[in-house]
């Protein structure tokens, strides 16, 4: 098995978690714990190939970016909705 294989089964198994995907509780997370992530994940990925690192930059930043966005919705929804994870 060569090296880049066995980074492409690490990079697998951790992405069964959301939050090495990019997925957090932003409202009570914070956004520095996972740019940490983030890192430590594409320098997993970049040791796969260029293709692997650019798609999984990608995804791990449009969804912490949607994570926040859904963080300041719940900031501005009614008092009844905020902090109960459900959507508008």
């Amino acid at each position: 098995m060569e090296k880049k294989d066995a980074f492409k089964i690490v990079l697998d198994d951790l992405m069964n978690c959301p939050m090495f995907c990019g997925k957090y509780d932003a409202v009570h997370g914070k956004d520095d714990f996972m740019y940490g992530i983030s890192t430590v994940m594409e320098a997993i990925a970049v040791r796969i190939d260029d293709e692997t690192y650019e798609k999984f930059s990608e995804m791990f930043l449009n969804n912490m970016c949607e994570c926040q966005d859904y963080a300041r919705e719940l900031k501005h929804a009614p008092s009844y909705l905020a902090g109960t994870g459900r959507r508008k």
